[in-house]
Formats: structure tokens, sequence, C-alpha cells
């Protein structure tokens, strides 16, 4: 739309106002689908359930125009119907007992479909009641006279015996229906013992798994149909009992054939990417939610060509859905997990763990035990725990991060300094104290020093080093401290020149 608007002022020429407007371009959205009713329940012997999707709409297309899609998405075995209609109502005749799901999708004027929604029926099997006996009216039975006595006074006695048994009863005959084929991915089938039959009355059902790949489960187990679940490729076997009255059994077997028509690549998840911070150096991997349309038989976790290489997988989890990985250091690891089904199909995924330094790391303190780390017991090491929290405590609550238990052959060392090269080189086990305060690590080395120097045995092991876990000498200013020796290593700048001198003293 156009319009325009002049005005004049005190200059000698009009003043023009234009406005164009524009109408904005609609966005279709697809039609909401309305169902009703969305669950009913049918009752044997009728027969007949009507699904309305009249009350549906869409922002543009009238109702006349909108097409209706129906499928039927599952049904009890023995059900079949084509489902043509396009309209918004759809009827359904000669149900069977069973479930059914019924599934619609709309499309309006401009090919937008909606969301599917779905309707459920249940359709329960007709009510049977007992029989009414009717033995008819009640008679007058007339016995034979028992005495007979002649014209000359001469007589005989003779008995009738009149016996009433029980009417025979045979014992039932379990039917538990013809062998069935299913295709994957359906897992359910309908057991169908209605055709057992008795002479009186059937009174019980009991349906059982005999063999099988998998155990199916039942639904109910009691009733004349039942719904085993669950079922994977393969072959089932399934018998029922039915009793009578009185106690009278009979069994049948039915063989069920699952077969997989079609099979699907498995997908792998190695879960989602995370971060941990040191001192936490081991962690797990986890691809336990990998699934496939049968089952995974395979994993294989291995490391990225880019990853860190350090690291250490534990055992033999490398081939498990759960991989365990010890050892870590700062950086980022990465690692690709592939699985398998059992027809050799495959997919992969990975996952990125990112170790982050600790934070606390100048102020992790060190200690080092004298030990035989090969007949160190349990109590003994809960002792040695106990006695150092005392001491952490004693000195303000500080965080004592590392012990380290040493299998020395050799003297003991004095406080302070380094184990000797052999003990060093000995097994070692590493614990963690957390939950604590964190003070200075140089702090806490000098006062726990003081007080240990008094009475080292008081932790019932002596000390072969005591020191922060990171060299924090600051050598003056003037150069690095070497971790490894604790020594400080000079800058070129503080270093004599020794040639550079014999030159000066030549040259004097």
């Amino acid at each position: 739309m156009f319009a325009s608007l002049s005005a004049r002022g005190n200059c000698c020429c009009p003043i023009i106002f234009k406005y164009l407007c524009f109408t904005a371009k609609r966005t279709n959205k697809p039609p909401t689908v309305v169902l009703q009713p969305s669950t009913q329940q049918i009752n044997l012997p009728t027969s007949k359930a009507i699904i309305d999707a009249s009350a549906s709409v869409d922002d543009a297309t009238p109702k006349d125009q909108l097409v209706f899609k129906w499928e039927l998405k599952s049904e009890p075995l023995g059900y079949s119907k084509d489902l043509k209609e396009t309209g918004p109502t759809l009827t359904l005749d000669d149900l069977i007992a069973g479930n059914y799901i019924i599934q619609v999708t709309v499309t309006d004027g401009d090919g937008a479909k909606s969301v599917v929604a779905e309707a459920t029926i249940d359709v329960v099997p007709e009510t049977d009641y007992p029989p009414t006996a009717n033995a008819g009216e009640d008679i007058i039975l007339y016995l034979p006279q028992r005495e007979v006595t002649d014209a000359k006074g001469q007589f005989s006695q003779d008995e009738v015996n009149v016996y009433v048994k029980a009417p025979t009863n045979l014992p039932p005959t379990a039917n538990a229906g013809p062998d069935q084929e299913i295709s994957l991915p359906k897992t359910w089938v309908i057991l169908d013992g209605s055709a057992s039959k008795d002479d009186v009355q059937v009174t019980k059902y009991n349906w059982t798994q005999i063999s099988g790949p998998n155990q199916a489960s039942f639904m109910t187990n009691n009733t004349g149909s039942a719904n085993a679940t669950g079922l994977t490729r393969g072959v089932y076997v399934f018998q029922l009992e039915v009793s009578d009255e009185r106690n009278n059994t009979d069994q049948a077997q039915v063989t069920v054939t699952v077969n997989q028509d079609a099979n699907s690549a498995p997908v792998a998840d190695a879960g989602e990417d995370f971060a941990v911070t040191l001192p936490v150096n081991s962690v797990y991997l986890n691809g336990s939610l990998s699934k496939d349309d049968l089952k995974v038989t395979k994993w294989l976790w291995t490391r990225a060509p880019n990853s860190l290489a350090a690291g250490k997988i534990v055992g033999n989890t490398d081939v498990q859905p759960a991989l365990l990985i010890a050892d870590l250091v700062p950086g980022q690891y990465t690692f690709e997990l592939q699985v398998w089904d059992e027809q050799g199909k495959s997919s992969s995924d990975s996952v990125t763990l990112t170790v982050k330094e600790n934070p606390e790391k100048k102020n992790v303190v060190q200690a080092v035990f004298n030990a035989d780390i090969a007949s160190l017991t349990q109590t003994q090491l809960s002792n040695l725990i106990q006695g150092w929290v005392y001491y952490c405590i004693a000195v303000g609550n500080y965080a004592v991060i590392h012990f380290i238990v040493v299998r020395s052959t050799t003297s003991i060392n004095p406080v302070g300094s380094s184990p000797s090269a052999s003990s060093s080189s000995s097994s070692a086990l590493d614990l963690a104290l957390d939950d604590a305060a964190v003070a200075s690590g140089k702090k806490v080395v000098k006062e726990l020093k003081s007080k240990l120097k008094a009475d080292s045995g008081l932790l019932s092991f002596k000390f072969l080093s005591l020191d922060t876990l990171i060299c924090q000498n600051e050598c003056s200013g003037h150069g690095k401290c070497h971790q490894a020796t604790r020594t400080c290593v000079c800058e070129p700048f503080w270093v004599e020149n020794f040639v550079r001198t014999k030159l000066f003293i030549a040259g004097e």
C-alpha cells in the first residue's frame, strides 16, 4: 500500500511525506491433530470402533481440504486391514481381542504435515460365564417287592441295590495354538490357548517358557491368552498347562520363531566429553549405552592419534563396555569406541577427556616413609594416616595431600633429605587426604618438620623425606629449581664467563 501527504510551509515548495506498506508473507504452520477418543476399550462381542479426527485444525487450509493418513502401528496376531481412508474419521470392523495402536498424520494444502498422533484400542475378550446345569424334574423310583408269599404260606426274600454314581470326569485337553513366526523389530507374540477344552470346564491356565535365546516376559501367564514380550532372534518353546475343577491336568507346547529379516548396524556411544581435576588421575569411559537392533557383541577402545600418550589402560578393559584409565597427567585425551553386532556390522564414536592441573599443586606435601610395601598391613596404614591427620590438625588444619610409602633396604635418611637411589626406585603407594583446608605447602613442611624432629617415632615409621611435591626454591631470583635434585640452576646471565674473565685479565 502506498500513500502520500503534502504540506506547504513558509518555503515556496510543498513538503511531501510518502509511506510504503508491505504485507508480511504468511508463515505456514503444520496442522494440529485432535483425536477423539485417544483411548477406548471395546468389549466383545462388540467388534467395531470409530476414531474421529475431525476436530483437527490448520491455520489456513479449511477442514474439508485436509488430507488424513491412517496407519495401523500394531495389532493382534491374526488381524489385518488395509487402511485407505483419507478422511477425518476411521472405522475399524471385525476387531478381535488384543491391543491396537492407530496413527494418523494430517497434511494441509501447502503440504505441511502434522506430528504423528496415536490412538489406542483395547479389545477385551467376551466374558465366559459358567454353564447352568439342568438335570430335569425330580422322579419317584419304585423298587421291586422284596418279599413274596404263595397260597400255602411259603415265602421268599430278595434285595435290590441302587447305586448313584458321579458322572465320569475326563482330564482336559490342552491346546497351545499353532506354531508362530514373527520378524524383528516386532518383539512380542500372543499365545492363544483358548482352544483347550474339558468335558466340564477348564479352570486354570499356566504358561511357562521351556527354552529360547533369552527369558521372555509375560504380561499375564494365567489366562487362556498370554502376551510374551522381550523376544529376540531365535526359537522359543512355550508350554501351556490346563487344569479342571478336579485338578486333572494336561500340557501342550507351541514353538515361536523370531526372524531378523534386516540387520541394522549398531550405534556406538562413548559418552559425553568431560573433564577431571588432579589429584583425580583414574577415570572410567562408559560405552555401555551403545545399542543395536539385536545386541552388541564386541567392544574395542583405541587411543586417537592426536591424544596424549600418557595414562595406563587397566587390564583388558579396552575390550569391555567401560574403559578404565589410570596414571593420567594434565592434558587432553581422545579415545575411540568401536562396537560390532554378531553379524559383523559396526560403528564408532569418540569421547574427549580433559585432565586439569591440580590448582593446589604447590601446596601438596609429599611424605616418604621407610616401610616394606609388601608386608604393610591395612591396620598399620590406617594408624599412619590417623597419626598424620593428627599432626595436620596440630599445625592448623592443613591439607597434606600425598603419602608415599617406599620399600627400603638401605639406612634411614635424615628427615628433610631425599630418599636414596635404591629406595626411590622401589614400589610406592599413593594416598590422598581430602576435605581439609589447604594452606601454604612450605609453611606446612616447616612446622611439621619442627614437631616431628622432636619425636619422629610417634608415627610408627621413620621418614625418608618430607617436602613439597613441587620444588619451591626461589634461587634468589637468579635461576630455577631443578625438580629432581632440588638444587638451583642459575640463569646464564649470572654464570661467570671464564673465557671473558681470562681475556680481561690478559688484556690488563
